[in-house]
């Protein structure tokens, strides 16, 4: 099993970000005067965590070979539903591209990377993985559609975790199988 980490987290909480903000603050004493200290120290925050995000985006640089599939458990007005969606470009980074309508956090679980993501509605969970055959996976996406449960031993058939090509990024354990 690998180790769990957290990849970007979108929530912010200014209590967290206090050194931070007090470092910007002698840095770039324009920008907090005349101005509300909260709505500042906020906006400061939310500026370093999209810079962060960039940052990650860069490190997560990798192509893999295949698309990437996001399966999705999301929580609608209506209730939970299923559904996929095929990142074709193949390129780890995009995966932070998805997922952004509200707080979102991307994390390895152990086994797989994970986003949740709060929204108005309710919460999605999404698991990105490597398609490992193309030519074989719309059999596999009309399942994950349908709503039908699929063995982990399915979802290992048609694809594979992209949880060792991160780690070896952060150069966290990536040794063990992926169950």
């Amino acid at each position: 099993m690998m180790k769990k980490f957290v990849i970007w987290d979108s929530w912010i909480d200014t209590d967290e970000w206090q050194t931070a903000i007090e470092e910007d603050k002698e840095l770039n004493p324009e920008f907090y005067e005349g101005r509300d200290s909260e709505e500042a120290a906020y906006e400061a925050a939310y500026n370093m965590n999209q810079r962060y995000l960039e940052d990650e985006m860069a490190n997560l640089n990798i192509q893999l070979s295949h698309p990437i599939l996001i399966m999705a458990d999301l929580g609608l007005w209506n209730g939970r539903r299923q559904g996929y969606k095929v990142i074709e470009s193949g390129n780890i980074r995009d995966i932070l591209c998805f997922g952004s309508n509200g707080e979102c956090k991307w994390y390895c679980n152990g086994y797989d990377i994970c986003c949740d993501e709060s929204h108005h509605d309710g919460t999605n969970h999404y698991v990105y993985r490597e398609i490992r055959n193309e030519d074989n996976i719309d059999n596999f996406l009309d399942r994950i559609y349908s709503g039908e449960k699929l063995p982990q031993r399915t979802v290992n058939y048609y694809t594979r975790s992209i949880a060792k090509d991160i780690g070896r990024v952060y150069g966290l354990c990536v040794g063990g199988a992926v169950k």
